[in-house]
């Protein structure tokens, strides 16, 4: 039980991260004026940083070498290796359909995807961790957080936008279970935690640098600029330690609790952001409390009452 609530809070801790991430790398989207562009800065420093810390680590150069290993020997799989893939699939879903969706319907179909996503996998017993079943806790927890994000952004959500569209962001949702699952098993096949962070960061690069291309095929190169303040390119090094805490800590909580920690820690940190440095949508209001009020929640219910 210890071990779980550490993973809980590590992970809420990470989620708190995750919002700042968010807010750099929105700001420095802004500045590039291309999402996809802002995304593929961040996860190249990632790369330069872990790929650094790789190099100086002799212990983590094994754990690649073991996974290598285990790749050829078929106990480690060519897909298990896709997390980072999961992740750029989000962002470019980020990128095509959240202009037109409005954030608001974005983000709840991302943890609709996120948590649904979460039930499924672990119940298939995809993460390190083994089989957990649907447990009522588990079900009313994933009810209750889509729930709160849903009152959270209701302030933001607009009409007339095209729902169909909303398919895309809910599989990038269900495409982040997947990755938090498959980034637990290189982390047990590499027998540490850094080797599964370089290997996401390679593949999530590789995707998002092809995203872009693609992305510039159709609408050009991006007509924006590089911010001079170094702040601007701190996301990096922030989803380094968000992806480091996911893939030491998903064997212990699972695919499901990991997401829903994840999401209250993102909705408190935003909800601090925005409090000491209000956004372009400005100050919270009632709803951003009570939405993070209920996925705290929704949180220790999973955590209190499944045995899983």
């Amino acid at each position: 039980m210890r071990a779980r609530i550490a993973g809980v809070l590590a992970a809420f801790v990470g989620g708190l991260g995750g919002a700042a991430q968010s807010r750099v790398n929105g700001a420095l989207a802004g500045h590039l004026h291309d999402g996809i562009a802002a995304a593929l800065l961040s996860n190249t420093t990632a790369l330069v940083l872990v790929a650094t810390a790789m190099a100086v680590t002799p212990s983590a150069r094994a754990g690649l070498r073991l996974a290598v290993q285990r790749l050829r020997q078929g106990t480690l799989r060519g897909w298990e290796l896709l997390g980072g893939a999961c992740g750029a699939l989000y962002v470019a879903s980020q990128g095509i359909s959240a202009g037109v969706l409005g954030l608001a319907v974005f983000t709840v179909a991302v943890v609709a995807g996120q948590t649904g996503g979460g039930l499924a996998v672990d119940r298939a017993g995809i993460a390190p961790g083994g089989r957990r079943a649907v447990t009522r806790a588990r079900a009313l927890g994933a009810a209750v957080t889509v729930a709160a994000v849903a009152i959270a952004v209701s302030g933001r959500l607009s009409a007339g936008t095209s729902l169909a569209l909303a398919v895309l962001p809910l599989a990038a949702g269900v495409a982040l279970a997947v990755q938090g699952a498959v980034n637990g098993r290189v982390r047990q096949a590499a027998g540490a935690v850094m080797p599964a962070v370089f290997i996401n960061a390679v593949v999530g690069t590789a995707a998002l640098v092809l995203a872009f291309g693609v992305a510039s095929l159709i609408h050009g190169l991006p007509d924006g600029y590089l911010p001079g303040r170094p702040w601007f390119y701190l996301g990096g090094a922030i989803g380094v330690g968000f992806t480091a805490i996911g893939v030491a800590v998903v064997r212990h909580i699972g695919v499901l609790l990991l997401g829903l920690a994840v999401i209250a820690g993102q909705l408190t940190g935003a909800l601090a952001l925005d409090l000491l440095a209000p956004g372009p949508a400005g100050a919270p209001g009632l709803t951003g409390y009570l939405g993070v009020g209920l996925t705290l929640a929704a949180v220790f219910v999973v955590v209190a009452r499944d045995r899983t």
